[in-house]
């Protein structure tokens, strides 16, 4: 039995214009300047762009707030 990569879907992290950080370095140096106080959204719980912040937060080693959009596919 094989496993293989079936699908590659791409994300974007955009902020407004007032937003600190210009950069993903810029957004990771913020994150670990204030753990936590970072806020970011997705489509729900266990899509695809929450998953994919998890897995930046992880090998960043930084921390974020997710807030699922209400009306997102999973709730």
């Amino acid at each position: 039995m094989g496993i293989a990569k079936l699908v590659e879907i791409p994300h974007i992290i955009a902020t407004t214009a007032g937003f600190p950080a210009n950069s993903l370095a810029e957004l990771i140096a913020l994150a670990k300047k204030d753990p936590g106080k970072i806020n970011y959204a997705s489509a729900g719980l266990g899509s695809y762009p929450h998953l994919d912040m998890e897995k930046l937060m992880k090998a960043a080693g930084i921390q974020m707030t997710h807030i699922p959009y209400k009306g997102g596919p999973v709730r």
